[in-house]
């Protein structure tokens, strides 16, 4: 007697339900254990937090944490890079900071441009270094010159070039 739908009384023998639940839960698992190591490997490529962790240090400002992170950002550390050591405030904090504080966001201005000098003294090291690719070199150098072009757009942004002909201008004039 074969199954079907219409016979509600056929049952599957105990065994073949026994090896299809077996097969199902190892194929759930096999399935959660790839999904678990693709989101690990995105998120080690990507630097996602797993979750966001309380600041170990005061919310209030800190003048002494505020030095060190000016410090650290005018010898081209990233704020992002700094407030990843422990004893730094997270970087929501920072940026709380920034808005609460105006003196500290015209030092954090200062230091930003500071930056940016050392990010175009580092362009000569990076375009000297004999370990790096050429394609490696290239992006790294215009990324810092990108970033020196929107910080400092007068000194290292493009220049925009206005040739006028005085011929044409004494023609309108005249005219």
């Amino acid at each position: 007697m074969g199954l079907t739908k219409a016979d509600p009384q056929a049952t599957l023998p105990q065994k073949a339900v026994d090896t299809e639940t077996r097969k199902t839960k190892r194929l759930r698992k096999k399935a959660e254990y790839i999904a678990k190591q693709a989101f690990a490997t995105i998120q080690a490529k990507a630097e996602i937090p797993a979750l966001i962790i309380p600041d170990k240090v005061p919310p209030k400002l800190d003048l002494n944490i505020a030095d060190i992170i000016l410090g650290n950002i005018v010898n081209g550390m990233s704020l992002r890079a700094i407030c990843r050591y422990p004893a730094m405030p997270c970087i929501t904090t920072v940026m709380r900071w920034l808005r609460e504080h105006p003196s500290f966001l015209a030092q954090y201005t200062v230091a930003r441009e500071e930056q940016t000098e050392a990010n175009v003294d580092r362009i000569l090291e990076i375009a000297d270094d004999p370990n790096l690719l050429a394609e490696d070199k290239r992006v790294m150098i215009d990324a810092r010159k990108w970033i020196a072009g929107k910080i400092k757009g007068k000194k290292y942004g493009d220049k925009i070039q206005a040739d006028i002909m005085l011929t044409a201008i004494k023609q309108l004039v005249i005219e």
